[in-house]
């Protein structure tokens, strides 16, 4: 068995932006690995683009559970062209208008809930300290600045890797589309997505992944893989 911090993050509002989105910023579904990790580091005190060694997949792995349905909203931003200052009445005689309106789309009401194991016990035991105690260094967010979150410390538990035998089994966090992963279909609102799983310090994407997800939250089950028991819960996750 092996030791599992788990926590949970939410805020009223959530933006995890799609890189290739321009004009309009659409949102992916839930935090990729790579803002799970920057959540993890801001907890830390890592600095900014420090921190991608020290929790890529060799040395940390993660697992994350949706706990709200997910609902998205579009609002409208304004921006505001700062080359020609911050006083209004400048940017306007400089003939500019003076903001720029455009789409955003968010996620209503986020909940996650996010499973954690590192095999330095020196940042293991720090994540767990800080969230026993409610402590962050930097503030957490999710995605964009404005979308403060909090957070809360569930415990410490004993996963168990098992194996899918005769029957589907129900898996409660979302799932990485691994060649060994079978899912078993069913009358469910089921959503597919490709996230970045990987960052260097350049900030260039070294991976992606394809993950399902389940749109009212509900669990999905596998008829063939690879998952985690925590018994404590009464959940199976599946980590990446």
């Amino acid at each position: 068995m092996d030791k599992t911090i788990v926590f949970e993050i939410w805020a009223p509002f959530a933006c995890f932006r799609r890189g290739y989105t321009t004009t309009s910023i659409v949102t992916y579904p839930f935090p990729p690995r790579t803002t799970l990790i920057g959540i993890i580091a801001a907890i830390l005190g890592y600095k900014r683009d420090s921190y991608y060694e020290l929790l890529d997949t060799k040395n940390c792995r993660i697992a994350l559970s949706m706990l709200n349905p997910l609902k998205k909203i579009k609002i409208t931003k304004n921006l505001i062209d700062t080359k020609q200052g911050f006083i209004p009445s400048k940017i306007l005689k400089a003939g500019k208008p003076l903001r720029t309106q455009i789409p955003m789309q968010l996620i209503k009401d986020p909940h996650y809930r996010i499973y954690f194991q590192h095999n330095n016990p020196e940042v293991y035991e720090s994540l767990k300290n800080m969230l026993i105690h409610h402590k962050t260094v930097y503030t957490l967010s999710l995605g964009t600045s404005e979308m403060l979150a909090n957070f809360k410390y569930i415990g410490e538990f004993d996963v168990r890797e098992e194996k899918v035998k005769d029957r589907p089994v129900e898996i409660h966090s979302v799932i990485p589309m691994r060649e060994e992963i079978d899912i078993f279909i069913e009358n469910l609102r089921y959503g597919f997505v490709r996230l970045p799983n990987r960052m260097n310090e350049k900030r260039v994407i070294l991976e992606f992944m394809d993950f399902v997800y389940e749109l009212e939250a509900r669990p999905i089950k596998i008829r063939k893989g690879v998952y985690w028991e925590v018994k404590e819960l009464n959940q199976n996750i599946i980590f990446y």
